[in-house]
């Protein structure tokens, strides 16, 4: 998430969620990538259950005054692009797979040359 508040990486803060289907209390880390500072929801599987079946989710984020400021989000798509993302980092996580190794020159049991391996 991004949203234009003094949010300091490496800083942690305490905010809640809130939709239709879940609330609860979440951290908030901050991290710098690529030069702009994002804030972590942790931990990511109270927001993803939050964004379940829901058609917004909001974020109350305490201000040091005693209030608070909220952030509302319309959940319209975000199934398909979670689903999208998950696959995408599965595939981001999985092995390589090995190289194929190549036949011989001639087929086994045949009279030609064949590859010695050593």
């Amino acid at each position: 998430m991004h949203q234009n508040f003094d949010c300091k990486p490496g800083e942690k803060y305490s905010a809640l969620v809130n939709s239709g289907a879940v609330s609860g209390p979440i951290s908030v880390e901050c991290a710098k990538i690529n030069g702009t500072v994002f804030q972590i929801l942790v931990p990511f599987n109270l927001v993803l259950e939050a964004s379940k079946n829901a058609e917004v989710i909001g974020f109350a984020f305490p201000l040091s005054n005693g209030a608070f400021t909220v952030a509302r989000f319309s959940l319209a798509g975000s199934a398909e692009a979670m689903k999208r993302t998950l696959i995408e980092a599965a595939k981001a996580h999985q092995p390589a797979a090995p190289a194929p190794s190549e036949p011989p020159i001639s087929p086994p049991g045949s009279k030609g040359l064949k590859d010695i391996v050593i």
